[in-house]
């Protein structure tokens, strides 16, 4: 199993194997009736740097992102087929097919799941949401050997403003103009739709008896809970995604592996939840689930612990340019600082010093220690 692994990550490294991403985050909708979101479009954006860190050792990897973050720049269910259609026909048997969304899901008058984009009508969702069992059909038809389905489909709309201050309500909420404006002190007291997560859970279940590859679905709650956002901070769920993703969840080889990354995310997201909102708002609880099919690990990140201090500390190369210069002395900067930071300052370094290198390092994005 191991040297299947190492065999696959050799071919990322060497552009033999591709991991292509498409990620679509929604806060805006034309609909009036479905509550504007504050974080999925700020989660997945920060899930694209997060990725971008995880496979810059990989000679090839495609990000498509699709925000829906202002009506006036929509993400649609054409734009998403279409994007959606082009990576489908791209990929190659040896590659991986990584699919994210954070956004609302409902469900339509034929009791199918759709996923609601920036022009989604809830009374017409058949002609302009964005179908799971279509998508999942897409998925079926590609050669892509290794998939990934990561959802944040249970929103509902609102933010706390600080751990504990108020619970989300349903994703479709009619409101009239004599209603007050939804603040991050303001409790409407709706529930999220239970129906949503058990239809997902229910397609992917269907497609997960009959994918014959390599499947992974992470999802950011179990059947009947919702998925929490904190005002300044973002979702949960994400946020521990994200940071996972930046090494927190790579495995003793530096491997961060999707079966990994699920047992990070599951374990912080629910601990976060049950300290610091459960003991203002008791039924409050998030558990992220996955459902898997398949024997090999999927792949989806590497944190690099080889490089030779030679190759770090290096100076540039004779007669370059200074802005050349100047950019590879700052790359080689960071690579350093990198590398002692997970190999060399941990044993050796106090308390105090550990924690200004780990804020240092949270700010620049690197990993984190390895000890």
């Amino acid at each position: 199993m191991r040297d299947d692994l190492n065999g696959y990550l050799d071919f990322l490294k060497e552009g033999k194997a591709r991991i292509w991403m498409l990620l679509i985050g929604i806060d805006a909708y034309t609909d009036t009736r479905l509550k504007p979101l504050s974080c999925a479009v700020s989660d997945c954006q920060k899930l694209e740097d997060a990725l971008k860190i995880a496979t810059q050792d990989f000679k090839a990897s495609e990000i498509r992102p699709l925000y829906g973050a202002s009506s006036d720049r929509p993400v649609t269910k054409d734009a998403v087929e279409a994007e959606l259609e082009t990576i489908v026909q791209s990929v190659k048997p040896r590659d991986t097919l990584f699919i994210y969304f954070s956004g609302h899901g409902e469900i339509g008058s034929d009791d199918q799941l759709y996923l609601c984009l920036s022009t989604t009508q809830t009374d017409n969702l058949l002609e302009t949401g964005l179908g799971v069992r279509h998508l999942l059909s897409q998925l079926k038809a590609s050669k892509a050997s290794r998939q990934v389905v990561v959802m944040d489909a249970c929103h509902s709309g609102g933010t706390i403003g600080q751990f504990g201050a108020r619970s989300r309500g349903s994703a479709v909420l009619e409101r009239s103009a004599q209603d007050p404006p939804l603040g991050d002190d303001h409790d409407d007291g709706l529930e999220v739709n239970p129906a949503i997560g058990q239809k997902l859970t229910e397609n992917l279940n269907q497609y997960v008896s009959s994918a014959g590859k390599n499947f992974f679905a992470l999802l950011s709650c179990e059947e009947g809970q919702q998925s929490w956002e904190v005002s300044g901070f973002g979702g949960i769920f994400t946020h521990y995604l994200v940071e996972g993703l930046k090494g927190k969840a790579a495995n003793p080889e530096g491997l961060i592996e999707m079966d990994h990354l699920y047992k990070y995310v599951r374990r912080n997201t629910a601990r976060l939840v049950q300290e610091q909102i459960c003991p203002t708002r008791p039924e409050a609880n998030q558990t992220p689930v996955r459902l898997t099919v398949g024997s090999q690990d999927i792949i989806i990140g590497v944190v690099s612990l080889t490089r030779s201090e030679e190759d770090l500390f290096a100076p540039p190369p004779p007669n370059t340019s200074l802005e050349t210069k100047f950019e590879q002395q700052i790359s080689r900067y960071l690579n350093a600082f990198s590398y002692c930071y997970q190999r060399q300052y941990p044993p050796r370094i106090s308390e105090g010093d550990r924690q200004r290198l780990d804020q240092l390092a949270q700010d620049w994005l690197l990993a984190p220690p390895r000890v």
